[in-house]
C-alpha cells in the first residue's frame, strides 16, 4: 500500500492495530498506566518487526471522573484518564534521505478511537476509511526528514 506525503511516496510495509487496554482485566486506566503503555509501545513493535527507529505520536488523553466505590488507594498510581481505544503501528518506507542510503524508514505509533470502519460500512452511505487514509491522517504535521532514518540493503 502506498500513500503520498508532500513530495514523497510512502510505502506501508506492515500495519498492526491492537486495543489500547486489551488484556487489562481489572482496575481503571490512570495517568501512570497510560505513561507505561505509551513507553511500552516501542518495545512491543521490536518483538514484531525487530529493532527499528520508532516515532510515537503523543495521544490525546481524556480525563475521567473518579468512579464511585473505589477506595482512595486505587488512585495511588495517578488520576483516572483514558487514551483512545486503539493503538496503531505502521512500518513505513520511502526513498533515502541521503545519497548514501538505499531507503528510509520509520515505525509510527499512534492512537485512534475508531478502526471499525475498516470492515463495517458506516451508515449514511459514506465509504469506510482505508489503512492508507488512517496512516496519512496520522502523518499530518510529521516531517519525514525529522523522524525517519536511512538504511542500507
Amino acid at each position: 500500500m502506498r500513500l503520498r506525503l508532500a513530495d514523497r511516496t510512502i510505502t506501508i510495509d506492515s500495519f498492526y492495530v491492537t486495543r489500547t487496554y486489551g488484556g487489562m482485566l481489572e482496575g481503571i486506566p490512570t495517568s501512570d498506566l497510560n505513561t507505561t503503555l505509551i513507553e511500552s509501545a516501542k518495545k512491543k513493535i521490536a518483538k514484531l518487526w525487530g529493532e527499528r527507529k520508532v516515532h510515537v505520536l503523543t495521544p490525546t488523553v481524556k480525563p475521567m471522573p473518579r468512579p464511585q466505590g473505589y477506595p482512595e488507594v486505587a488512585f495511588r498510581h495517578g488520576e483516572p484518564e483514558m487514551l483512545p481505544k486503539f493503538q496503531c503501528h505502521a512500518w513505513l518506507d520511502s526513498t533515502a534521505l541521503t545519497k548514501e542510503g538505499h531507503g528510509s524508514q520509520i515505525v509510527l505509533v499512534w492512537w485512534v478511537d475508531q478502526v471499525e470502519s475498516f470492515s463495517i460500512q458506516p451508515s449514511g452511505g459514506s465509504k469506510p476509511a482505508t489503512i492508507p487514509e488512517l496512516v496519512e491522517e496520522a502523518l499530518r504535521g510529521v516531517k519525514w526528514e525529522n523522524v525517519a532514518e536511512d538504511y542500507e540493503v
